[in-house]
């Protein structure tokens, strides 16, 4: 049997990847099997999958980039047991993940075929994040190691700062094709084609748990709606992502919720209940139990990336 074609979808935290993802999913023509990797102990983004998948395999509590090789290795494992009911391969990394690494373990498995590597860029908040000199690095790192951008949030950014964006990931990628939407017009025809950027020599290493810190929180006692939107509106700057689930007390069912770049959506979920009213991971540079007072009036275990 031939090597299975695996592609890659990374980009920085909330761009819009399980988005881009579902996409491919209901337009493709093949049987994917998906790879997610979600950056904490609560496994959001598998639950958010299309049921369209062939397979989803999930890598949690981690970065797949730095902290899971092993792991990865296990997780191909599955996937080639399943070989003769999938036709190709997509792994969703995970916010913070630089692209070549992950191709590299999959260029060193002779039954994979590197192909597209996929970036998503957040129109935005791209330049803001790209001037923080703690995370300017794996922005770039992504953008470089990949050989397709697409820009997302056009619908809510002013065009000329689009253009500006575009014209700054030609700038640190001038191989990459560049596309507009997320999702962008025929999104399938993203995946085909040998990947170039999986041969690509990395430029720099960056160790994440040096950079970004992730606080999980559980809570029993469900808030009101109003009680969450009040929370969620007074996180600071420096949570760039946050996700869960939760049960409000004025409304029934589960809810799953999603945050970035002070944008916070939430709708009905119907993924397993978890056991606690609220069960969500904060995720930032340098970011600890202490920034998050209002979700975190008990002593909570934070860790490192």
């Amino acid at each position: 049997m031939s090597a299975l074609p695996v592609n890659l979808i990374c980009g920085y935290l909330g761009a819009g990847k399980t988005t881009l993802l579902n996409r491919l999913l209901e337009t493709a023509d093949q049987r994917i099997a998906v790879m997610v990797n979600d950056f904490g102990a609560i496994n959001v983004d598998a639950a958010l999958i299309s049921k369209r998948s062939a397979g989803t395999i999930q890598l949690s509590n981690g970065c797949i980039c730095c902290t899971m090789g092993q792991d990865l290795f296990a997780a191909f494992d599955r996937v080639f047991a399943m070989r003769d009911q999938i036709d190709r391969l997509v792994i969703e990394a995970s916010g913070v993940a630089e692209p070549w690494r992950i191709s590299a373990i999959a260029t060193a498995e002779p039954d994979l075929a590197p192909e597209q590597v996929i970036a998503l860029v957040c129109a935005a908040s791209f330049q803001r994040r790209l001037a923080d000199p703690r995370i300017s690095d794996v922005l770039s790192a992504q953008i470089a190691g990949a050989d397709k951008v697409v820009v997302s949030r056009t619908d809510i950014t002013d065009p000329a700062q689009v253009a500006q964006v575009c014209d700054l990931i030609s700038v640190l990628n001038p191989r990459a094709q560049v596309l507009r939407g997320n999702p962008p017009p025929n999104a399938a025809a993203l995946l085909a084609g040998a990947s170039v950027a999986a041969t690509a020599a990395p430029g720099r290493q960056s160790n994440h748990r040096q950079i970004f810190g992730t606080v999980p929180v559980l809570q029993e006692a469900p808030p009101t709606r109003r009680q969450f939107d009040d929370a969620m509106s007074r996180l600071p700057d420096r949570v760039h992502r946050a996700k869960g689930f939760v049960r409000l007390a004025d409304a029934p069912g589960l809810w799953v919720f999603q945050y970035e770049d002070r944008r916070l959506k939430i709708e009905p979920s119907s993924a397993t209940a978890p056991a606690h009213a609220l069960a969500a991971i904060f995720i930032g540079p340098d970011l600890t139990a202490a920034h998050l007072p209002a979700f975190t009036a008990q002593p909570q275990p934070s860790h490192r990336a």
